[in-house]
């Protein structure tokens, strides 16, 4: 082989150079950043407005469910068809009258009709009702139709009690409410009760008023005035129409007829 350093040489270059090319081509890649994905934040925070502290409020009132009788204990209180003294009034009740109660909310009774009673005004005995009246009256008499019976409470102390015999419930009816005695009478013969005598005669309502009556065809009290009552009058045993007229005082003593 001719030359044969010449040759070797030659080759020896040739690899050199090629193995110089790879490595720059190596550099020169690294060289060139990788292509990054940029994002630009462009979205503007949420406008909300004025900052609100926001609250959660449950107001709901704890009801009290319950089953039992209960006696009004003002002269005229209303029964109202709502939870509020602004709206309309069914009826008004008489003190002592009973009402069926089956629930309580807040600071109102809630009917069995279901009208509402202001809580003030219902007590659970017959016995406190009346005495709640004496506070507002210190001399009343109260007269109960269901009870056929009058009491005469002066002063906190109950002064003559009896039974008696009220207006016919069908025909006559004692009229119900708050009245105050018109005047006192003795010895009379009643107009209204056909002319028949009584020695105490005491007026609360026009004509109506309490007297004795001796000639009452029955015992006092009981189930007499359903079907055989008087013209409206309260007809009282003896010692009660006595007790009446010598205690009563004309446009002072207050006169409750209820229920």
């Amino acid at each position: 082989m001719k030359h044969p350093r010449l040759i070797f040489t030659l080759l020896l270059v040739l690899a050199v150079v090629l193995a110089g090319v790879v490595i720059w081509a190596d550099r020169v890649e690294a060289k060139v950043p990788a292509e990054v994905m940029a994002f630009e934040a462009v979205q503007e925070p949420h406008n909300f407005g004025p900052e609100v502290e926001m609250t959660t409020e449950t107001s709901t009132e704890n009801i009290v469910l319950m089953d039992k009788t209960m006696y009004v204990c003002g002269d005229c209180v209303n029964e109202r068809t709502e939870m509020n003294t602004d709206c309309r009034v069914a009826k008004q009740l008489l003190a002592g009258e009973a009402v069926t109660v089956v629930g309580q909310i807040g600071d109102w009774y809630m009917l069995g009709n279901g009208d509402y009673v202001s809580a003030d005004y219902l007590v659970d005995t017959y016995d406190e009702a009346i005495a709640r009246m004496h506070e507002n009256h210190r001399d009343l008499i109260v007269c109960s139709i269901s009870r056929q019976e009058v009491q005469y409470w002066y002063y906190g102390q109950m002064i003559a009690s009896g039974k008696c015999v009220t207006g016919d419930a069908v025909k006559s009816p004692t009229p119900l409410g708050l009245y105050w005695i018109t005047s006192r009478q003795s010895d009379i013969n009643l107009m209204g009760d056909d002319g028949l005598h009584a020695d105490y005669f005491c007026t609360f309502n026009g004509q109506i008023g309490f007297h004795d009556a001796a000639w009452n065809p029955t015992d006092f009290g009981g189930s007499y005035y359903l079907t055989a009552g008087s013209h409206g009058c309260v007809r009282c045993e003896y010692h009660l129409a006595q007790a009446i007229f010598e205690n009563c005082v004309v446009n002072q003593t207050a006169v409750l007829v209820m229920p």
